[in-house]
């Protein structure tokens, strides 16, 4: 199941507000998960209340736990055009998820509040840069949603994300049209991300040693329009295989993909770190025919290579053969169900 996260900072509540209607519009969308989370209050409380703030007792987010969820809804009231400190230093804490590129191909998007108008854009188009540095796909409000072209009255809200404003005071309540646009947005970006991960059966990882040949393959798999979500490593710098590979296993097991490519140097150390999830069969071949046996009679769904003892035309027919070939059953099924 697609799985949603709407994040949100909220001083004085109005961001909560407009966190609560993103919520409900992308519950409204059919097979997705949605949950709401807080960042944590840099703020005592006596300084929170003697600027007004409202304690938020809402559950609070950890940084490692983004990696889990396939969209993100990121809310944040607009400090000078920019995201509020609460939220920048959250964000500044994600760079281990980076390192992995636990977010690449995740879909995020963005909603703020303002207090006269000012930053409306400013906030959510800044924001745009964190949620790109990650690789995230970025989605916006498009101009199917109604109220956006509605300038009968005075309205927040972009092709860029929902928005109020409330006045410099505070006082003005978040309209029942921004509402519509922040539930329009939830279930856009429900949509969206329900609509791409459908499609997001394969997932491909490698430690550094097998980084080079990971690149090959996905280029293979860009041209037999396979699609897939490449969970790193990014670069040829050392790091450690085990993290790697949970990130695959992890969205097999979330069902978010049904098949893995594990490659490191002998294919060993992925082998064992990824099977030691009940639900993987991670099988390590070295030829074709061992990439064929592995799906006809154990009906492994991640394949391992060894980028240091094979060639790259050997592991892209081992590619296309473990994708075009289904498991026998029968007798063999047996089997696997005692495993």
């Amino acid at each position: 199941m697609t799985k949603v996260l709407v994040l949100y900072y909220s001083m004085y509540g109005h961001t909560k507000t407009l966190a609560e209607s993103i919520l409900e519009g992308a519950k409204s969308e059919a097979g997705v998960e949605v949950v709401i989370k807080r960042v944590p209050e840099t703020m005592s409380d006596d300084v929170l209340s003697q600027h007004g703030g409202k304690k938020d007792d809402a559950n609070v987010a950890t940084p490692a736990e983004l990696a889990d969820y396939d969209a993100i809804i990121f809310g944040t009231p607009t400090r000078f055009g920019n995201m509020c400190g609460q939220m920048r230093t959250f964000l500044d804490q994600t760079g281990g998820i980076w390192m992995k590129g636990g977010l690449v191909g995740k879909v995020g998007s963005v909603f703020t509040c303002t207090g006269t108008g000012g930053g409306n854009e400013t906030t959510i188009t800044s924001f745009h840069s964190t949620l790109f540095h990650h690789g995230m796909v970025v989605v916006g409000l498009p101009y199917a949603c109604p109220e956006l072209t509605d300038i009968s009255e005075k309205l927040g809200g972009s092709p860029y994300g929902a928005s109020s404003f409330t006045g410099s005071d505070g006082s003005r309540a978040i309209h029942a049209k921004e509402k519509s646009m922040a539930f329009f947005q939830g279930k856009h970006v429900a949509k969206i991300a329900k609509k791409f991960f459908a499609k997001m059966r394969l997932a491909i990882a490698s430690d550094h040693a097998g980084y080079e040949l990971k690149e090959i393959i996905k280029g293979h798999l860009d041209h037999i329009n396979v699609a897939y979500v490449d969970f790193g490593t990014n670069s040829k710098d050392s790091v450690d295989y085990p993290d790697l590979a949970g990130l695959l296993v992890d969205s097999i097991e979330q069902d978010r993909c049904q098949i893995g490519i594990l490659i490191c140097h002998s294919g060993i150390g992925m082998s064992i770190a990824a099977n030691r999830n009940s639900k993987i069969r991670a099988s390590l071949c070295y030829n074709e025919e061992l990439a064929v046996m592995t799906r006809k009679h154990n009906d492994a769904n991640v394949l391992v290579m060894g980028a240091g003892y094979i060639t790259n035309e050997m592991a892209i027919l081992m590619v296309d053969k473990f994708l075009n070939t289904e498991f026998e059953g029968g007798r063999h099924k047996i089997r696997i169900d005692k495993l």
